[in-house]
């Protein structure tokens, strides 16, 4: 018997996903049940998982994801006949899922805030620091997501792979110029002291990098 406990809040946007899952609950019997389910439409805060066998509204359900063998509690708030072909049941997660439901989600969820990110860039005043800041980390993130491509097509077609490194050392090499440089001039304009949060960490980072650097150029 399908059903509904209360109205669903949806807290967060869904996302079209297809995650494979195992998820386990009690029946009021005391059986225990595990059901193979995918989850078609994710969130942050829940789930639309297509079923053969479900668990009642208002059941606590243990969700297992299979690819990274992680678990999370949730709970059922709606379950939906599909006319034959199984059931749609909608689950509250007990906890924010966004690191359970995997990297395809976070980049999707990623590319929405972007999407949205830009809009308001194009009607809003912006310090162009902060601008130019976003823009060299959109940058990076942008080579490194295509560095990260072309290993994944050469792996495919069985094509040598060693050049694609050297190619994102390359680009973090570059950004860490450049953030040596942003961070040279904020000292310079005072915008930074010996008091900031952080400046011993980065000294000694630095150092440890220089004398690794010196072995490299030496070598």
């Amino acid at each position: 018997m399908t059903g509904t406990l209360g109205p669903e809040k949806r807290s967060s946007r869904r996302f079209a996903l297809s995650v494979p899952l195992a998820v386990g609950w009690q029946e009021p019997n005391g059986e225990s049940i595990e059901e193979a389910g995918i989850a078609t439409e994710v969130s942050a805060g829940g789930a639309v998982i297509d079923m053969a066998r479900f668990p009642s509204a208002g059941s606590e359900v243990s969700l297992l994801e299979k690819s990274s063998n992680q678990k999370i509690a949730a709970r059922v708030v709606r379950v939906q006949n599909k006319a034959g072909r199984g059931y749609r049941v909608f689950v509250q997660l007990s906890r924010p899922g966004e690191r359970f439901w995997g990297l395809d989600f976070r980049l999707k969820k990623s590319t929405a805030d972007l999407v949205e990110l830009e809009q308001a860039l194009t009607s809003g005043n912006t310090d162009p620091q902060v601008l130019r800041e976003f823009r060299d980390a959109v940058d990076y993130i942008r080579k490194a997501a295509w560095v990260v491509q072309e290993w994944q097509e050469r792996q495919s077609h069985s094509r040598d792979v060693s050049t694609i490194l050297p190619l994102l050392m390359f680009e973090r090499i570059r950004r860490t110029t450049q953030l040596c440089k942003v961070i040279a001039a904020e000292i310079q304009n005072h915008a930074a002291s010996a008091e900031s949060l952080g400046v011993g960490e980065l000294s000694d980072a630095i150092e440890d990098l220089r004398t690794r650097l010196d072995g490299v150029r030496k070598a």
